[in-house]
């Protein structure tokens, strides 16, 4: 399990194969999770821009958080507020190797598309609040 936890006004790059990722009390980071096997958890965050590729989804308690998801499950979203989370697919001849053995399916991709979206969402440069 990897856990990100407490972060500000951090960028987030988890770009390798994990079993499961913790993500709780991040306020106004990007991040990006790359292929994860099983679950992510997403709670208590305020203000994230995310891309994230894994089984299974679930937010909590989330507010103005933004997640491109790349998911073989739909996404489970509790008490959150003013928060979107946009599922994306891409064609399975796109799919990198290691997908198989970490059994992500083909519905919902990650690889050209995420790689595409991270500067729109996340190498933005910041603004002043």
């Amino acid at each position: 399990m990897f856990i990100i936890e407490d972060c500000e006004n951090c960028d987030i790059y988890v770009c390798d194969y994990m079993a499961q990722v913790q993500v709780d009390y991040c306020k106004n980071c990007r991040i990006f999770v790359g292929p994860t096997e099983s679950s992510i958890f997403i709670r208590n965050c305020e203000g994230c821009k995310c891309i994230i590729a894994c089984q299974q989804y679930r937010a909590r308690e989330c507010v103005d958080c933004d997640t491109l998801l790349f998911s073989s499950t739909a996404p489970v979203v509790e008490e959150s507020r003013s928060a979107s989370t946009r599922c994306e697919s891409i064609p399975a001849h796109t799919q990198h190797s290691a997908w198989p053995a970490l059994a992500l399916t083909p519905v919902y991709g990650l690889q050209q598309h995420a790689l595409r979206m991270l500067p729109v969402l996340l190498l933005q440069p910041r603004t002043a609040v």
